[in-house]
């Protein structure tokens, strides 16, 4: 077992004096649990890869659910 100290919450060895004099990049800086990343440059789940088409059509689709709420949202109903 190792003698660093650790985090706990992280599950790796804080950064010491010690580590970080010797080069240890993991003491440096330690990999964020909550950061989701791309599987890869060519992830076909990556909006960016996406087809032009399935990208206008969604932008197409969020500004058309916009323009109903602020038209819905502004109706006259006709009361006096």
């Amino acid at each position: 077992m190792s003698s660093e100290p650790r985090d706990v919450e992280l599950g790796s060895v804080r950064a010491t004096s010690s580590n970080l004099e010797n080069g240890d990049k993991s003491a440096q800086a330690p990999a964020d649990p909550n950061i989701v990343d791309w599987d890869g440059p060519d992830d076909p789940a990556n909006p960016l890869n996406w087809p032009k088409s399935l990208r206008m059509g969604h932008v197409v689709l969020i500004s058309v659910i916009t323009l109903v709420a602020y038209e819905t949202a502004t109706i006259n109903y006709g009361h006096d």
